[in-house]
């Protein structure tokens, strides 16, 4: 009797192996992994070996790849993959503790029949991510064409190098790359000024000159040399020029770098006029790259993030200087006439010593905003700082205040993470004049504030949209504080207000029926604003 697989084409068998592999096939590097299909039986095997979309991601890592014989498992990899497309991942980077040197990566390691192999297969590349090629890689190969590359990945984590050695970012090599929408490219040390290929008209475009700064750095860990903090700093300066190359094209720009000495700028760009990036959607700032914002106008802009990380990291650590003053630069983008009317979402992560009015100022310039972020989590500025009562109390709609009826009348997403140390008890040794801090009432003041945003209402004929999502850093580590009302913000929020459960019905009205007003009981002291 034919086992019932066996009346399966071999077409349809394709499909169901193409369901069923195993998740580290998704991620695994080429030859590391023996795929169990083809050890049943040789018909399977010959189905397997003979479906090309099995094959088509091809990685190297110096890490985890066989590190004799990866060179031949993707010559296997090229063939089995016929002529479907294929995603290229290389990292060449040095785990910790690696007992080579990069001497033996270059010579001993790297294959260059294997890159040449992948090379006359470049028709094919659908994505690639390279990560520590050496340089000769792309001098050495001519220059081929990439019809289908539609995204371009490039990190090189250079040694420290003397101000006069700088290197070339290849981009020239991936020249004939006509459909290429997504380019990423991270260095450490600074490149000669980048070149802008004729073909490409990329709609995404990432430039990380080095790590992020302090906190936020240490979580992500692209480089493994660590650079001491001392000039010449890692700059934005040599791929300013493919920025403003591709800006009418652009709809999705992100840059970063920790320390933007601006007159380093000088000669490259114009500090004191504006650039208009007539089709951006998209833009993301961090660190001191923030100082760009105010060079930038974006008609079209509807998602901004400015992640400006506030922390001071360990006192022995050598620090790059900050040079700009992210809310004062992107409350120039916000506030320019004609620009920003179509801003929808906000993340606002602003470094330490910033004002509160400037935030204010920023969030009073975008009232058709929908969604805002507030992020000081990482900052160290308790028992100080620029997110706390003050931001809490402009948000809360009163009617005896027209000032906070005004602000932010669309807002339906909205998450609060404040300083760690608001989100805890903390005793009278953080300057507090003797007294204890209790993150209670401002607990009881958000509360307070998503009351008054709970229900659509109108004021000067407008409406006043209820808000739909909350999250908050502010009762993670205090399992006596409840539950907040609203679901935590989504990519797809609720059409409609949300209806709050009976416990959050009960937390309101054991908040609102406390005798001490929140705003008079912390000892915290509070800035006078419009909105007081």
């Amino acid at each position: 009797m034919i086992a019932p697989w066996r009346r399966l084409t071999a077409d349809v068998l394709a499909e169901i192996f193409l369901l069923a592999l195993p998740d580290e096939w998704h991620d695994h590097c080429a030859g590391s992994v023996i795929l169990s299909l083809t050890q049943v039986c040789h018909i399977w095997r010959s189905i397997a070996l003979g479906t090309p979309r099995l094959w088509t991601f091809i990685k190297v890592s110096l890490a985890n790849s066989p590190r004799f014989r990866w060179a031949e498992a993707v010559a296997a990899y090229v063939a089995r993959s016929g002529d479907a497309l294929v995603r290229i991942h290389i990292n060449l980077s040095r785990p910790h503790e690696f007992p080579y040197q990069r001497a033996w990566v270059e010579n001993v390691f790297w294959r260059p029949e294997a890159w040449a192999r992948l090379c006359e297969h470049a028709y094919r590349w659908e994505s690639a991510h390279l990560e520590e090629i050496p340089a000769f890689a792309f001098s050495g190969t001519p220059a081929v064409p990439f019809a289908r590359l539609t995204a371009l990945t490039w990190f090189y984590a250079a040694p420290p190098a003397s101000p006069m050695s700088m290197y070339t970012i290849p981009t020239t090599f991936f020249a004939q790359a006509p459909h290429l929408q997504s380019v990423t490219l991270c260095y450490n040390t600074e490149p000669q000024p980048l070149v802008l290929p004729r073909t490409w008209r990329m709609s995404r475009l990432t430039v990380w000159a080095g790590p992020r700064r302090g906190v936020a750095g240490d979580y992500l860990e692209l480089y493994m040399a660590p650079m001491a903090a001392v000039p010449p700093w890692k700059t934005l300066v040599p791929a300013l020029s493919i920025v403003c190359a591709a800006r009418h094209w652009l709809r999705d720009l992100e840059l970063c770098v920790a320390s933007l000495d601006p007159g380093t700028l000088r000669g490259t760009m114009s500090t004191t006029g504006t650039t208009e990036f007539p089709a951006l959607r998209r833009l993301v700032l961090y660190d001191d790259a923030c100082q760009l914002a105010s060079w930038i106008v974006a008609p079209q802009i509807r998602d901004v993030k400015i992640g400006a990380d506030g922390s001071i990291g360990a006192p022995e650590q050598d620090r790059d200087p900050f040079w700009g003053d992210p809310l004062l630069d992107v409350a120039q983008l916000l506030t320019r006439p004609g620009g920003c009317t179509h801003l929808r979402s906000l993340y606002l992560s602003p470094q330490m010593d910033e004002d509160l009015r400037t935030l204010l100022s920023c969030l009073e310039s975008v009232p058709m905003l929908e969604q805002l972020v507030l992020d000081t989590e990482n900052n160290e500025d308790f028992p100080n700082g620029i997110l706390r009562f003050e931001i809490v109390l402009a948000l809360t709609r009163r009617a005896d205040n027209s000032h906070s009826l005004a602000l932010l009348p669309s807002l339906v997403a909205l998450t609060l993470d404040f300083d760690i140390l608001l989100t805890m008890d903390v005793d009278h040794d953080f300057h507090l004049d003797d007294h204890s801090y209790s993150p209670i009432p401002l607990y009881n003041a958000v509360w307070r504030m998503l009351a008054s945003r709970r229900h659509q209402q109108n004021h000067g004929g407008k409406p006043l949209r209820a808000l739909r999502a909350f999250s908050s850093n502010l009762n993670r580590l205090n399992k006596d504080l409840g539950k907040w009302p609203l679901p935590a913000p989504a990519p797809m929020l609720a059409a409609t207000a949300v209806d709050w459960s009976s416990k959050a019905e009960e937390e309101l009205v054991r908040v609102m029926c406390e005798e001490e007003d929140p705003y008079d009981e912390t000892p915290l002291y509070i800035e006078e604003t419009k909105y007081s």
